[in-house]
């Protein structure tokens, strides 16, 4: 095997576990059954480089997906602070409407 292939290969595995993925679901994302995936990983077939684009695609993916709820969760404390300090002021207000 060449060091282009045991890269590609070290790069597939390394990419689906630095992702947390098990080979099922690494399967799973591009559409090929995990005895395929296997034989990728193992070096006993080639992955097309749409498969390897469609693969990296579908983590970039996930991993956009986790940087929003992120966003949303850092923005939903900001909402419940704000709600709280607006009923703060109502209170100091003597419960007026602002």
């Amino acid at each position: 095997m060449s060091a282009i292939g045991l890269s590609l290969i070290e790069r597939i595995r390394g990419e689906r576990q630095l992702e947390g993925l098990t080979q099922r679901e690494a399967a799973a994302l591009v559409g090929v059954s995990v005895g395929q995936w296997e034989h990728y990983e193992a070096g006993r077939r080639n992955m097309r480089a749409r498969t390897f684009d469609l693969f990296l695609g579908r983590l970039a993916d996930r991993k956009r997906i986790r940087d929003l709820e992120r966003t949303v969760g850092q923005l939903e404390q900001v909402i419940r602070l704000l709600r709280s300090v607006n009923q703060e002021i109502k209170e100091v207000l003597g419960g007026g409407e602002l």
